[in-house]
């Protein structure tokens, strides 16, 4: 009798505790995305009011909004506002002002929260990105000289400033957050933030190089992914993440170590030589492996690179102390000599347009046409050690001794003229994305 009862009063717990449960939540939340609409045009900077609704049968805890790429990583910094009822229309702010935002398709997304589930709409809008601004310009001296060495920055309105003085200058390279230097034979790869912000040391200098031989070789951004890529006296490629992690490495043929680097289609191209027979060689490199894939003989020392196209690199460069321009196949080596200038060697160079280069040579500065394969005379008789294409004005900031020019690259004219202290070896310039 006495395990009659225990059995009775266990079943009737039981089924007591039943009828107590809650059942399991498993419906979202219903999210609709009410304004603004399929298609709505937001222009940065700005601040787009949206409204949603949502209907849940349980209480809808919270609501998040934000604006995210194809890729679903946000544009936006994510807004949340508490709802604490069951339906609920609210009208929420959401601010759109950075100006790293390109033009673009976005996804506009609306997410509820009840607690236990979560409920999204979506909605596709474009956006139109904040007007391109110059906000400095750096200019570095010529790499190898004896320090001090001052980093000069010109603000947007022209007032120059102390950025930085180093021992000793390498290579120089850009991004929209900070500014890459190399040493020579002492001083390591570091990242500066600009216009100001944390330092960071990307890669030591072992300090086993001499002033003629510096441990670091070569230095660039991509434009083409933002990477940062280094080369190496002892043969090695990295390419550095704009956060600064590494995320690529490669290794130049044995003996040899890389001049220059650019990313052409899924391959990255260098150009090397051989420290010992001193042979050029036009090396790839699968983007993301760094394994080599092809190796042709090169007899062109660099002074840039172009991608063309997925197959096809532009190299400006010289070849027995005159200028040289070539176009070369990366899958097969083929080489067209487009332009040859004997005793007249390239110093620098920087692309207009897919069509469109200027070039600073000993007899000064030209202008090439890719399409049709010809060169005209900008301004003769001024030697320009550093170029870059400057796309708000259209024209091109050019360094030629201590002064720094804003030229025309259709007729040479400069509208603008800055005297320095010290001599132009780089000019490297800041935008707001």
């Amino acid at each position: 009798m006495r395990n009659e009862q225990c059995a009775l009063w266990l079943a009737c717990a039981v089924f007591i505790h039943a009828g107590c449960r809650k059942d399991k939540d498993t419906s979202a939340p219903v999210v609709q995305i009410l304004s603004p609409s399929e298609g709505f045009n937001a222009f940065v900077p700005d601040t787009i009011t949206v409204r949603v609704a949502v209907e849940d049968d349980h209480i809808v805890e919270g609501l998040t909004l934000l604006i995210a790429d194809d890729d679903g990583v946000p544009i936006t910094t994510p807004v949340t506002v508490s709802i604490g009822a069951r339906s609920a229309t609210v009208d929420v702010d959401l601010p759109l002002i950075s100006e790293r935002i390109v033009d673009g398709n976005y996804v506009l997304t609306a997410l509820a929260t009840d607690g236990a589930n979560n409920g999204r709409a979506l909605q596709w809008i474009t956006v139109h990105a904040a007007p391109l601004r110059l906000r400095s310009i750096y200019v570095a001296p010529p790499a190898g000289l004896a320090g001090p060495l001052t980093i000069t920055r010109i603000d947007s309105v022209g007032s120059r400033s102390t950025f930085i003085v180093l021992n000793e200058i390498g290579g120089t390279a850009i991004d929209p957050d900070h500014l890459f230097l190399t040493g020579t034979q002492y001083d390591p790869l570091v990242r500066l933030g600009i216009p100001s912000g944390p330092n960071s040391v990307l890669l030591a200098n072992p300090g086993t190089a001499s002033p003629s031989t510096p441990y670091f070789t070569s230095l660039s951004v991509d434009p083409s992914d933002g990477r940062l890529y280094c080369a190496t006296r002892d043969g090695f490629v990295r390419g550095f993440h704009p956060s600064g992690g590494q995320s690529f490495t490669a290794s130049s043929p044995s003996g040899s170590f890389c001049e220059a680097a650019v990313v052409v289609g899924d391959e990255l191209v260098t150009t090397t030589i051989n420290t010992v027979t001193q042979e050029r060689r036009l090396v790839s490199h699968t983007y993301n492996s760094g394994a080599l894939v092809a190796q042709f003989p090169s007899d062109v020392q660099v002074t840039k690179l172009f991608a063309i196209d997925d197959q096809h690199v532009l190299i400006l460069g010289n070849r027995d102390g005159g200028g040289v321009i070539e176009l070369v196949n990366t899958q097969q080596g083929g080489v067209f000599e487009m332009r040859a200038f004997p005793g007249d060697p390239v110093l620098s160079a920087a692309r207009v347009d897919p069509g469109t280069y200027v070039i600073g040579m000993t007899s000064g500065l030209v202008r090439f046409n890719y399409q049709s394969n010809s060169v005209t005379t900008l301004i003769g008789g001024t030697v320009f050690s550093a170029l870059a294409y400057e796309p708000i004005s259209g024209g091109v900031w050019g360094g030629a001794g201590t002064e720094l020019r804003l030229i025309d690259p259709q007729n040479g004219t400069a509208s603008e003229q800055i005297v320095l202290s010290n001599a132009v070896g780089a000019i490297l310039l800041h935008y707001n994305r």
